[in-house]
């Protein structure tokens, strides 16, 4: 099944999903200036992140490139690590070009796949087994750790190239970008923008010469506890978490992103317990998609409606009040700038299905934010209602194995 999503992916991205972009940057976006020492690339990571030193805490961007003929996109990829990184690997750089000049070599590279894909190129080659996985044979075995990291910057901006094939030629590769302010935009407007850290479109100047279009998230507060010990998750597990992890379990639902584990979001504290959660990787491929209507969503995780009950024992009545009072001029005003006419319809279509469901749902299992308690937590965990958002916070996480990450 993952294969064929994988296979059907870019398809639907040159109709269903393409997003909505731009030749030049918006008008009124905010703007950053910085220099160089207040700024930090984050690479190990599957999209590289440029982390922004402020005064008070830190900033994250995330650069939308314009969409080039693939062999000028590769060379700017090249061009920007060999020179803004790494500008001290120059032999490397050329062992690439070369390697990259023979065309077979280049087909092989642009389709190395992802790094977390057991099957792909890419991984492959960060495995050890060889350069010919990326287009790279011959690499010399003391060059090979660099390379690796090389591959663990480029993969991503590879996908991101496929994800954005509907575009045209010069215009901003927007499809992550679309997503994640998609989703702090419905968080605010359902009123759990606690969720969410913010996130918008922005220019960011360095040193006031380079300037880069993008967009721009705050700080996610809290720790992330996907690493820790189960213990230590069950002595900070609470009420706050528990409503919080319902109440993004539902948002996730109505943005059918499938993506958050416990590794993709930081849990807050007060008094040593949990008293909240920050998602901070709101843009998985398939958000917003525009199939069926399914409430499934991070995988191994139960449905949260199964033949048409809700599948979870409460239910904020907050946030369920919010989305029964949402209407399509709401939903409009909020993303229409954003998602295109597909998305838009299949978004106001499950928020329409969302609330038939509610709306039969009996009283009592709705509660508000001071209702939630260790009782409803103990229910919840009985494994009645499967593998909810709290029980997989309780659970040991299978973490892809990538031994080439520098920590």
């Amino acid at each position: 099944m993952k294969t064929i999503k994988r296979i059907l992916l870019p398809f639907a991205c040159n109709i269903l999903l393409t997003p909505k972009s731009f030749l030049e940057p918006l008008p009124n976006v905010r703007r950053i200036n910085c220099v160089k020492q207040d700024i930090t690339m984050l690479t190990n990571t599957s999209n590289n992140i440029i982390r922004i030193k402020t005064n008070r805490d830190y900033l994250y961007f995330r650069e939308c490139k314009r969409h080039l003929e693939i062999h000028q996109y590769v060379a700017n990829e090249i061009n920007y690590y060999y020179t803004q990184i790494h500008p001290e690997l120059s032999n490397d750089r050329l062992f690439i070009e070369r390697a990259l000049s023979d065309e077979c070599n280049f087909k092989k590279f642009i389709n190395m796949g992802m790094v977390n894909d057991f099957s792909s190129g890419a991984y492959n080659f960060c495995m050890g087994n060889g350069g010919a996985y990326v287009g790279l044979d011959g690499i010399m075995s003391d060059m090979e750790e660099r390379v690796k990291d090389f591959i663990q910057f480029v993969w991503g901006d590879l996908f991101i190239y496929k994800l954005n094939s509907g575009l045209k030629t010069g215009y901003y590769q927007t499809y992550n970008a679309v997503r994640s302010i998609a989703v702090y935009r419905l968080a605010d407007l359902l009123g759990v923008q606690y969720l969410i850290p913010k996130t918008e479109y922005a220019l960011l100047t360095i040193d006031k010469e380079t300037t880069a279009f993008g967009t721009v998230m705050s700080e996610a507060s809290g720790i992330c506890m996907e690493k820790m010990d189960i213990e230590s998750r069950k002595k900070v597990c609470s009420p706050a978490l528990q409503r919080a992890l319902n109440n993004l379990n539902i948002l996730d639902v109505i943005c059918l992103e499938k993506d958050h584990r416990p590794g993709n979001y930081n849990v807050t504290f007060d008094a040593g317990k949990a008293s909240g959660i920050v998602a901070f990787d709101n843009d998985s491929p398939n958000t917003f998609g525009v199939g069926g209507l399914s409430f499934e969503t991070y995988g191994g995780c139960s449905p949260w409606i199964i033949r048409g009950n809700v599948n979870r024992p409460y239910i904020d009545s907050e946030l369920a009040n919010n989305l029964l009072n949402v209407t399509d001029k709401d939903l409009h005003d909020a993303v229409a700038d954003l998602l295109n006419v597909y998305q838009l319809a299949t978004l106001k279509y499950r928020i329409k299905k969302i609330k038939k469901i509610l709306a039969s749902t009996p009283d009592e299992r709705f509660i508000s934010k001071d209702k939630w308690s260790m009782e409803t937590v103990k229910e919840e965990l009985t494994g009645k209602y499967g593998n909810t958002y709290l029980m997989k916070f309780l659970q040991k996480q299978e973490i892809a194995y990538q031994p080439w990450i520098k920590n």
